[in-house]
């Protein structure tokens, strides 16, 4: 069976997932990737024998420390306009490639080439689990309608998460084979319009050491596995691989992505994590001292109405994928 995998360009979220899956299900299947341009290499590298296609891909514009709408909608415009050129493009690179079904992690074009051809669409993304969220502030229903959107038309659904999803975190391999350890230095990710206050506020406590990234000097799994601690935004693929490494976490959302604001207040509620602000950021900073001073990463965490799963659960999900596509195998 030939697969086609989709991948949203917004975050390495999604390009760390797909990948982790992927390189188990290559063991079965054929893969073929659609993404966008700036993934190509990496994907070359780690699948040297895929073929790998290019797709756009929606950006966010990020002012303040938070998400603008409005500059957001502008900066797409052409990609919204472009759609049926997009959809007819990519349908006949699917019958090309003589693809059987597409895997799509929160990928808007795939999805919809994929329909236009008749093949089945597995959904396998975090995003989608703010449909789960009973909040009904602006933010939250904002993000409930770009959310469905994004998706589209799909046959499957499955929803990864350390809360609250069908199945538990997808964590990459490096990840998973690294040996934690309780380094005296923190690990700072941060989008680059946060990270001059914070590192400034570190550095006026002195005795507090960090290392910076994206950074290509350094090797950023073992820089993870050593830290102290994480102070990060509310990625969700991050904290993932933060709490299979037991590390303690200082999050930082951006205002108006309800999705990171989501993670962030979970984190906490799991009890392995402070939830931030740009605005008060040195109290904030002291809070999560405090809170790393104390942290205890066996706790396991008590939260009425709200499943956590706070380690690798990728056993799970290539078995709900390989169900799928064993599915699909026999209909053919």
């Amino acid at each position: 069976m030939r697969i086609g995998i989709s991948i949203n360009g917004q975050g390495r979220g999604h390009l760390t997932r797909m990948t982790a899956l992927a390189q188990h299900l290559q063991e079965d299947h054929e893969i073929v990737f659609w993404c966008p341009d700036k993934y190509h290499s990496f994907l070359t590298q780690h699948f040297p024998n895929s073929f790998i296609y290019s797709i756009p891909y929606y950006r966010f514009v990020i002012e303040d420390n938070r998400i603008d709408v409005f500059k957001t909608g502008l900066s797409n415009m052409e990609h919204i306009v472009g759609l049926p050129v997009y959809i007819s493009d990519l349908s006949d690179q699917i019958r090309l490639m003589d693809i059987d079904t597409l895997i799509s992690d929160f990928e808007p074009f795939l999805p919809k080439a994929a329909r236009k051809v008749g093949i089945p669409v597995i959904q396998l993304n975090h995003p989608a689990v703010v449909l789960r969220s009973v909040a009904f502030s602006a933010d939250a229903l904002l993000a409930k309608v770009i959310s469905t959107s994004m998706m589209g038309e799909y046959d499957v659904r499955i929803i990864s998460s350390f809360y609250n999803g069908d199945i538990g975190p997808i964590i990459r391999k490096e990840i998973r084979q690294a040996v934690p350890t309780a380094g005296d230095y923190f690990v700072v990710y941060l989008h680059e319009s946060m990270r001059a206050k914070v590192l400034g506020e570190l550095d006026r406590l002195k005795s507090v050491k960090y290392k910076v990234f994206p950074n290509a000097g350094e090797d950023f799994v073992r820089a993870l596995a050593g830290a102290r601690g994480v102070i990060t935004n509310a990625g969700h693929q991050l904290l993932s691989e933060t709490l299979h490494l037991k590390k303690p976490v200082l999050t930082l959302p951006f205002e108006g992505q309800f999705e990171q604001t989501l993670n962030a207040s979970m984190l906490q509620k799991a009890g392995r994590g402070v939830v931030g602000s740009m605005e008060s950021i040195r109290n904030s900073i002291a809070d999560y001292m405090d809170f790393t001073a104390e942290f205890d990463p066996y706790k396991e965490p008590v939260q009425a109405g709200t499943h956590f799963c706070l380690q690798d659960d990728s056993h799970t999900a290539l078995a709900l994928l390989r169900y799928h596509l064993h599915k699909r195998e026999r209909v053919s």
